[in-house]
């Protein structure tokens, strides 16, 4: 591996700030180079050059923007950015449209930035998390045998109207050439790479996506470092050099790149390469890297390890023929997530461990949730994951207000005594803390014995008031047509019948489930107390007046739980 070559001479700053409001003496070399690649993104380039713009960092960056002969506003809109920050900003605007001739831009640009490390995002992809720079050169300058770091990603679909993460993998990960070899895992707009000599193959001319090829340029001098925190969106559209592909086309392309850069590097990593182009032709592979195994992280630097990655989040529901029974139900957690997951702060405890059993995680631009603790009943056998607490003795055992923010997602309907949890949850939070919780209306009997309760908004606002909550906030899925597609989606997918005949009615029904969600309740519906609901969610706080005397005596917080860091 070549050494690491940092040789920006420059005095940090004490603080990151704004890289918008550095003021840099005018022969300081940048330690970092934005590399932007735009060709007709007058939708998108703004969200690009706005996320570029917003980080925070203490060392000195520079922004090198090839534009490849744009039709539209593009380069007026980079002008008029240009105007405002001309210290930040190199630009190459080209007149003839460099990738129809076969020019390999990343090659020129990486030739041109200066920086002794470059970061990526192309003009429809976007930056979200201000920290991400500061985050990624620290872990890079921490770990020289690291040449790249990249992380998660959320996946905007314009294209089928969703949302979606690239990874789910939610722990840091190292992964080597190899890997690569076999998929391109590595969303464009995430890596940070080490800013060597590298030798483009003339071959590399002929691929039609040139990031694979460029990440393995990269990995070749050393270990790739991922990270689950997701701080930046890949954008599907019709317009993408790969979206607008058919499935069919995209896996025939995949192909033909993987032969080529099989060529390209000699054939040293054939075996590789050959698995992930016969994966491909099985439909077993589409180049994302949930498929991956996590590395032995006692092998990854502690200084990475130690790096508080802040990075749960929840995905949007799919909605498609096998989702139909759950489709409503999690979209309902889903928009409960969305509208107040940045409430949940410091430490957290997940009653009923649900974040840790579905892998979901909270996004990281906006929770300040620093320790994870999940809490299950012990009489309960149908535990899917190792708690980090048991509730013994009718209680939470940990010591009053020793929690920030509590979760409870579908718990409730499988508690006898709903009002001694919630009792016990107001008991642990501290004052001003926050609980969220779910819970279904319309949902079949599971978990036998343990299924105890469905809940209007009446009966869970008494109970909350009764454990001595305040400021309680109840929304619900509500309507009869929603509430019908509900049921609908049950019947379709949980009745027993033939593997044949459930496809065929689920085809049939499909249009008609998809009309129904659409349908929202009525005024009219609500005014006479006539609504049907699907579920429930909600939030509530602990007054700031003196804590409920509790006659429980819970051990304090363990080391243990103290120092499990997201």
């Amino acid at each position: 591996m070549d050494p690491s070559p940092i040789v920006s001479s420059y005095t940090p700053l004490k603080n990151p700030i704004k890289i918008t409001r550095h003021c840099w003496p005018k022969e300081t070399k940048p330690l970092v180079t934005i590399c932007c690649v735009t060709y007709n993104h007058e939708k998108y380039i703004r969200n690009c050059l706005d996320g570029i713009l917003m980080q925070e960092t203490t060392f000195p960056v520079e922004i090198l923007i090839h534009d490849d002969a744009s039709t539209d506003n593009t380069v007026s809109i980079i002008k008029n950015y240009i105007n405002n920050y001309k210290n930040l900003f190199k630009t190459i605007f080209q007149i003839e449209n460099q990738y129809k001739k076969g020019v390999q831009i990343g090659k020129m640009l990486w030739k041109k930035a200066t920086g002794d490390f470059i970061a990526s995002c192309e003009g429809d992809d976007y930056w979200t998390d201000k920290k991400k720079l500061q985050i990624q050169i620290d872990i890079l300058l921490s770990a020289p045998e690291y040449s790249m770091c990249f992380h998660n990603a959320e996946i905007v679909n314009e294209v089928k109207k969703n949302k979606s993460f690239y990874s789910k993998i939610n722990s840091i990960t190292t992964y080597s050439i190899r890997d690569l070899a076999y998929s391109n895992f590595i969303p464009t707009a995430t890596r940070v790479f080490r800013n060597y000599q590298y030798d483009f193959p003339e071959i590399f001319s002929k691929l039609p996506a040139a990031d694979w090829g460029q990440n393995m340029l990269v990995a070749e001098k050393g270990k790739i470092v991922y990270l689950p925190r997701c701080m930046s969106v890949y954008r599907i559209h019709s317009q993408g050099v790969w979206s607008r592909l058919s499935g069919e086309e995209m896996r025939a392309k995949g192909i033909e790149v993987m032969e080529i850069l099989d060529k390209a590097f000699g054939y040293r990593f054939h075996k590789d390469f050959v698995k992930g182009i016969n994966a491909r032709k099985k439909g077993t592979s589409g180049g994302l890297f949930t498929n991956f195994k996590k590395s032995n992280s006692k092998k990854i630097p502690q200084k990475i390890t130690a790096y508080p990655s802040k990075s749960f989040f929840i995905s949007q529901p799919n909605l498609n023929l096998q989702s139909l029974d759950i489709y409503l139900l999690h979209q309902l957690i889903y928009e409960a997530f969305k509208s107040q997951h940045h409430r949940l702060q410091g430490r957290l405890l997940d009653v009923g461990c649900w974040l840790a059993s579905c892998k979901q995680v909270l996004n990281p631009s906006d929770t300040g949730v620093s320790h994870y603790m999940g809490l299950e009943f012990a009489d309960n056998p149908n535990h899917e994951v190792q708690p980090d607490l048991y509730w013994v003795d009718d209680c939470i055992p940990l010591s009053d207000a020793s929690v920030d923010s509590a979760l409870c997602v579908e718990v409730l309907e499988h508690c006898s005594a709903p009002e001694l949890v919630l009792t016990e949850i107001y008991r642990v939070l501290r004052p001003n803390g926050v609980v969220l919780f779910t819970v279904p209306f319309l949902w079949p009997l599971h978990e036998v014995p343990y299924n105890q309760h469905r809940y209007t908004h009446f009966a869970i606002h008494r109970y909350l008031q009764k454990a001595g909550f305040d400021n309680i906030e109840l929304h619900s899925m509500e309507g009869w047509d929603q509430s019908l597609a509900q049921v609908f989606g049950l019947w379709l997918r949980r009745r027993p019948m033939n593997r044949l005949l459930r496809f065929v009615f689920s085809v049939m029904a499909y249009p008609v489930y998809c009309w129904l969600i659409r349908k929202k309740s009525t005024t009219l519906e609500k005014s006479r107390g006539q609504a049907m609901i699907v579920g429930l969610w909600g939030t509530a706080v602990k007054r700031s007046q003196a804590l409920k005397a509790d006659a429980c005596s819970p051990v304090s917080l363990t080391d243990d739980v103290n120092k499990k860091v997201l």
